[in-house]
């Protein structure tokens, strides 16, 4: 099997195990077990499917089983287990080179205990603190070199955690003695909570769940918000079995009782949410931003004072000019202000700018796309301690704007720099991030769960890269290609019992576009208590999804509640329109109008109410009432003179589509004038208005011809010849050569 059809068949059995269909299951089971060179397996499907129908038996006779509910459930799990069992075996028989299978291997190959592994790397780390604070050591880095075989033990100890298929107590007693010592540096711990992150993605096992719930709970914020990432993504791929395992149930049951970590879980989701606008701040940022900064850069250097910006007058007010500057280039203010509030918002506008940086040698692990940001860190001390790189990353370290892994990238590209521009660049950090460091420092006194926020958002920042930037990203999961709707899944309702919470997430989401997630959150909120801003929001969500009939039943709702809302009249004439019920629409917009009778887009959309009831001179009058007050808006020039035609207004139309054609004509503009200087007898000039059309950018004799099809009825009502139709029609090709 291929590893497609692998993944494949294993969705389709966890789905039916799911819905409780396990003659399905079996069914399925019998097809992956035929696969395997071992026969371990059909046997132990054998003695399932043996006991099942045991059960079945029984229950059919009648039979009472005090114990039915108990055998049920670990029938159930076990079929879980020997699913993910039966997968792993096969995606690494059906393997010739995969990440996975590679680091596998390895780990098959290393010749110490764990235990001994552990021990080797506080050992490490005990003589590499020996060494800072031996004061007659006058070079720190051979020293840390001689000592840094026992740093190896940290990736192999990531690499066994990471690939070992279902933990036993073995392993659950490794994870806790590693997070318990006190020799080994809290970016280190962190890496062993990501190695059973990974393998929890991989292959499911409840200790490996329990281990990460322990995880939330230390002290440490670092361990504790990579622990509770890791636990919701793990959480969120297996929601449908975990309530057949009791010990994750009362864990999570205990984790709800903790608001802190609830706030911390919120965030989380929110910022699982805003990861999915990152490819499109790296489109904008690519095809929008950066080529209107470009148009200043010939000047940059002259207007802003760069050299004096990035000197010794780097304190100094901002200069006036810069507006100046920026104003050069319309609307380039808007967009830099929009990137400067996404940044303070923690999305992730840096991803475009540090993407192309992960070619370095230190990359080619993928232990290193998961290590917080440290100093201490031995494949990256060559440059963080190096005394002439100190300055510069003293200043990388302290700002939280950067995720870990686009500081490592930063570090090593400006290695080879001289130093004069290092200190430049340090100085030019120090006072860009200054003043962002101070206001965060602020608010993480204030509220400390902003600075756990800090830490999740840039470790998802972090996870963001590897999923999207690795060599091998193809045979990952990609966790940020899910549709993440957090309100779908059992284990957070568990968790968030607190409608306030909900309500927040929901928000979230329809602030973000995602609106039939919000959707589903408001109708929630709505069962418990009606509210006319929810009705108003939800609507709003099924009406941007195009269900209109759906939006309409909130939005009269919502009226009920809040009547006389100009907001929810225009909304439900809206719909009505795109329901093709332009005379309830009117009413709708008729009511609004009382509300705010100068509103022009309102007279307009009443023009059109009237225009769709072919109510032509009604409509005309809005029309010209719009024309009144916009004399020289081309689009309300349109309606005019399509409708003036209509109604045999010729002289009238005839005037407005000569004021277009003048102005900016579209390719339908010049198709109408064409039919009005046809029915007019102007043939010649109808013609010449046709080809035009036909040789606007965008447009070709294929769109004409199907546009004209649908005018045809309205041509023959103005006594065209039927006969002259094909003719007009040929001799255009034939004056175009198509």
């Amino acid at each position: 099997m291929t590893k497609k059809e692998i993944i494949d068949t294993y969705k389709e059995i966890a789905a039916f195990l799911a819905s409780k269909m396990l003659k399905d299951a079996f069914d399925g089971l019998l097809r992956l077990s035929s696969e395997t060179k071992s026969g371990d397996y059909q046997n132990r499907l054998e003695q399932l499917q043996t006991t099942y129908k045991f059960m079945l038996k029984y229950t059919v006779e009648g039979i009472n089983d005090p114990e039915r509910h108990k055998i049920y459930m670990n029938l159930l799990t076990s079929t879980y287990t020997l699913l993910e069992e039966l997968k792993q075996q096969l995606l690494h028989e059906n393997s010739d080179y995969s990440l996975l299978k590679i680091q596998a291997d390895q780990v098959r190959h290393f010749t110490e205990k764990p235990a001994d592994m552990l021990a080797n790397l506080e050992k490490y780390y005990s003589l590499a603190q020996l060494a800072e604070l031996d004061e007659s050591n006058t070079d720190k880095q051979e020293t840390h070199a001689h000592y840094k075989p026992y740093w190896g033990n940290a990736e192999k100890l990531f690499q066994l955690l990471w690939t070992t298929r279902f933990y036993t107590e073995k392993e659950m007693q490794l994870v806790h003695t590693l997070l318990k010592s006190e020799d080994i540096p809290v970016f280190e711990k962190c890496i062993s909570v990501s190695a059973v992150t990974f393998s929890l993605m991989q292959c499911f096992d409840e200790r490996k769940a329990l281990l990460l719930f322990d995880a939330v709970e230390n002290p440490d914020e670092e361990i504790a918000q990579r622990a509770l990432v890791g636990l919701l993504i793990g959480l969120y791929i297996y929601d449908k079995r975990l309530p057949l395992y009791p010990g994750i149930q009362n864990r999570l049951k205990l984790l709800a009782e903790n608001k802190r970590r609830i706030k911390n879980i919120e965030n989380i989701f929110k910022q699982l949410i805003q990861s999915k606008e990152t490819e499109e701040i790296t489109r904008k940022l690519k095809e929008d931003i950066l080529p209107e900064v470009a148009k200043i850069s010939p000047h940059i250097r002259e207007k802003m004072d760069l050299d004096k910006l990035l000197g010794e007058n780097m304190q100094d007010e901002q200069n006036p000019d810069w507006q100046d500057m920026f104003d050069e280039v319309p609307g380039l203010t808007k967009k830099m202000e929009e990137f400067s509030n996404l940044q303070m918002e923690g999305a992730d506008v840096f991803m475009s700018t540090f993407s192309q940086l992960k070619t370095f040698p230190f990359f080619n692990k993928f232990v290193n796309w998961l290590y917080p940001f440290s100093v201490h860190h031995p494949d990256a001390e060559y440059v963080t301690g190096n005394a002439s790189n100190e300055a510069f990353v003293k200043a990388l370290s302290n700002t939280s704007f950067l995720c870990n892994s686009d500081k490592y990238s930063f570090i090593f590209s400006v290695s080879q720099i001289p130093d004069s521009y290092k200190n430049m660049m340090a100085s030019a950090i120090e006072a860009e991030m200054g003043q962002m460091g101070d206001e965060q420092q602020d608010q993480t006194v204030v509220d400390p769960d902003k600075a756990s926020a800090y830490i999740s958002n840039q470790y998802i920042q972090d996870l963001y890269r590897l999923f999207k930037l690795h060599p091998s990203k193809h045979e990952l999961s990609d966790i940020f290609t899910w549709k993440l709707n957090f309100f779908n899944k059992q284990f957070t309702h568990v968790l968030i019992e607190d409608e306030a919470v909900w309500r927040n997430i929901g928000s979230y989401y329809f602030l973000k576009g995602h609106y039939l997630a919000a959707a589903g959150i408001f109708e929630h909120l709505l069962e418990k208590a009606p509210e006319a801003e929810l009705y108003q929001k939800t609507g709003f969500c099924y009406q941007k999804n195009g269900d209109y009939r759906q939006a309409l039943e909130l939005y009269l709702k919502a009226d009920i509640l809040q009547s006389k809302s100009l907001w929810t009249l225009r909304k439900i004439a809206q719909c009505y329109r795109s329901l093709k019920k332009p005379g309830k629409a009117l009413e709708y917009y008729l009511q609004a109008e009382q509300i705010q009778p100068d509103n022009q887009a309102m007279q307009l959309s009443i023009g059109n109410c009237y225009y769709e009831l072919k109510d032509y001179n009604a409509a005309l009058k809005r029309y010209f009432k719009l024309e009144y007050l916009d004399p020289t808006n081309i689009r309300i020039w349109r309606p005019i003179a399509w409708v003036s035609f209509l109604l045999e207004k010729y002289e009238q139309a005839e005037k407005f589509y000569g004021k277009i054609v003048e102005a900016s004509p579209n390719r339908h503009d010049l198709i109408n004038a064409g039919h009005l200087q046809w029915v007019l007898g102007n043939r010649k000039q109808a013609l010449n208005f046709y080809q035009q059309s036909v040789k606007m950018e965008g447009n070709n004799i294929e769109s004409f011809l199907e546009v004209f099809k649908e005018d045809k009825p309205l041509m023959l009502e103005k006594n065209i010849d039927p006969e002259d139709i094909p003719i007009m029609l040929d001799r255009l090709r034939y004056d175009l050569n198509v």
